[in-house]
């Protein structure tokens, strides 16, 4: 997740590094760690970053709640009421489907 917070790489590379994190997540039962859930949180609720870029975060966040074993680590109130007030803010047809899926 620490190449997808970097602005100074192409919106590319960040966008295929949450796609295999998102790919993992999907497939295995792993869980982004807190520091890259705060990440991937501070991504998805910028309104100013890249429209993929917070597609992406999204996916890995909905990928890694899949498992149940993840629970602990998503489940966090903060998190919800950010995500929450980012649906109620974004019109991102894309956006708003993976926080459905969460």
């Amino acid at each position: 997740c620490p190449i997808a917070m970097t602005n100074r790489l192409p919106i590319a590379m960040r966008a295929n590094a949450l796609q295999m994190l998102g790919a993992v997540c999907a497939t295995h039962p792993t869980t982004p760690t807190e520091d890259d859930v705060m990440n991937l949180l501070f991504l998805i609720c910028n309104n100013k970053e890249n429209m993929e870029i917070r597609r992406g975060s999204m996916m890995v966040i909905a990928n890694a709640s899949a498992d149940k074993g993840n629970i602990n680590t998503l489940l966090n109130k903060s998190y919800i009421e950010s995500l929450v007030i980012t649906l109620s803010k974004s019109a991102d047809v894309v956006l708003v489907d993976y926080l459905m899926q969460f």
